[in-house]
């Protein structure tokens, strides 16, 4: 049952066609039944309706966003291993995240103004053709700087795939069903540490710190000839003429709702993007978990958000995606300041924080995606979600550079210092984020059809003065 006193957010969050709560509760007759109308306005999409192909078009994706997230992620529970075989320190090894996630911000940046000019899908088997290939070099080159180097081409092509997966959810599926579809895409997180952070530990240990890379390539190859001949061709938002005049797109990306957005996504991001490349070395060499056990952490909280995350993108769809966010956003602030403090822990206590803050802070993401890919009109979407990549891969680029810097470490095998303090900066940003999000505005266009639909009498004077017939629900 819906409070009588919705916030504006939420609010804002309603279909068109449903009408407020307290219009909804305030029948002049409730003793008598009322009859709908008897058709709905022509050019009303039911709100059950679900795109032909759509859960092929959404395993697909997941597909594509696990490799790419593979990718990125790979490197940070094989810290330990890189700082060994490359004779390196964890500063060091931070800039190797920072260089994929920077150069991944510059790439979405340049790419905004011109990724709306093109077919959803080909855009999409471009830079995840060159991702591709960046991966294979990331298995072949030798030594520290050539790695780097590696990194930051692989980069370039990674920080397009996410954006270009959730522009081609908001552009396939339908705003109430955009949260559901959003957590599906999104579920990818969840496999990837649940199936292939464990891979590719084993991997690292059966062969070295290449054999991983080597096998995320070849994943991903096959799902780009798999995207080829599955993925529809995606030109709709081709057909608005204004959405190619430049002018009217850099007055939408330079808006006051996209710059909310953008700072929101920035601390949100940062919130925890500071700890998380630096967690399985604090764990190992902190705490004394041990190595062999290390991918239990990634299954179990990978198992989690495998079951989870979908369902917060329902809960989304159902109670507001501001609501639900603020509500897990505060949650996550917990164990993250449990894991940050810690000094000793149980092989059990740690893989429950570590497992509850995988739930949680994956789970935020979902609402907080959807919310986003829906303040903006389609023609302009692309254009949008390439800054909104870009600003997430900056500010995972950006916290890497602060762990950094804040971080202290002896030698490569001593323990982490001032690890606790990134998880006092992580909850500074995540409270900013949850009081940027109520700026966050959905933009719902009507159907064309419902502005010429004939407006019908008024069945009582209490009835709410909208110009179409009030659904009953």
């Amino acid at each position: 049952m819906s409070s009588p006193q919705e916030s504006s957010a939420d609010a804002a969050e309603r279909p068109a066609s449903e009408p407020p709560a307290a219009a909804r509760s305030q029948d002049p007759h409730p003793a008598h039944p009322v009859t709908p109308p008897a058709a709905t306005p022509p050019g009303t999409p039911p709100l059950a309706a679900w795109p032909k192909g759509g859960m092929l078009v959404l395993v697909l994706l997941a597909g594509i966003q696990f490799a790419h997230i593979l990718d990125f992620m790979i490197l940070m529970p094989l810290g330990p291993r890189f700082m060994t075989e490359l004779g390196i320190k964890a500063d060091q090894f931070g800039l190797l995240v920072a260089a994929y996630a920077i150069a991944a911000g510059v790439s979405g940046l340049f790419a905004a103004a011109r990724i709306d000019r093109f077919d959803r899908k080909w855009a999409l088997l471009t830079v995840f053709a060159g991702f591709t290939l960046g991966t294979f070099a990331c298995a072949v080159v030798p030594g520290y700087g050539m790695l780097l180097a590696a990194r930051a081409i692989t980069g370039i092509f990674g920080g397009l795939i996410g954006a270009l997966a959730l522009t081609i959810v908001g552009d396939f599926f339908p705003p109430h069903r955009r949260g559901f579809a959003t957590g599906v895409v999104m579920s990818s997180f969840s496999i990837a540490t649940i199936v292939g952070i464990p891979a590719g530990l084993w991997l690292a240990s059966w062969g070295n710190r290449a054999t991983p890379f080597w096998a995320i390539g070849a994943v991903a190859a096959i799902l780009w000839g798999l995207a080829l001949a599955v993925l529809p061709s995606m030109r709709g938002h081709l057909n608005r003429p204004f959405a190619r005049q430049q002018g009217d797109t850099f007055r939408m990306l330079t808006s006051g709702p996209a710059l909310r957005a953008y700072a929101m996504m920035m601390f949100l991001i940062l919130s925890t993007a500071m700890m998380i490349p630096h967690l399985a070395s604090f764990m190992q060499l902190n705490l004394g978990f041990p190595e062999r056990l290390l991918p239990w952490v990634y299954v179990a909280g990978g198992g989690a958000t495998l079951i989870t995350t979908a369902q917060f993108g329902r809960l989304a769809d159902r109670f507001g995606k501001v609501r639900v966010f603020r509500i897990l956003a505060i949650a996550a602030i917990l164990p993250m300041l449990v894991i940050t403090q810690m000094t000793e822990s149980s092989v059990a206590w740690a893989i429950v924080m570590t497992t509850l803050f995988m739930i949680l802070t994956s789970g935020r993401m979902v609402p907080a995606m959807a919310l986003v890919t829906s303040t903006v009109k389609p023609e302009f979407r692309g254009s949008f979600m390439s800054i909104i990549g870009s600003v997430q891969q900056l500010s995972m680029g950006l916290a890497s550079l602060l762990g950094s810097l804040v971080l202290f470490q002896q030698t490569e095998q001593s323990p982490i210092q001032h690890y606790d303090t990134l998880g006092l900066l992580g909850t500074v940003a995540a409270l900013l984020a949850i009081v940027l999000v109520g700026s966050l505005r959905p933009l719902h266009v009507p159907a064309p059809a419902a502005t010429t639909a004939t407006p019908s009498p008024a069945p009582t004077p209490a009835a709410a003065p909208t110009p179409a017939p009030a659904v009953i629900r």
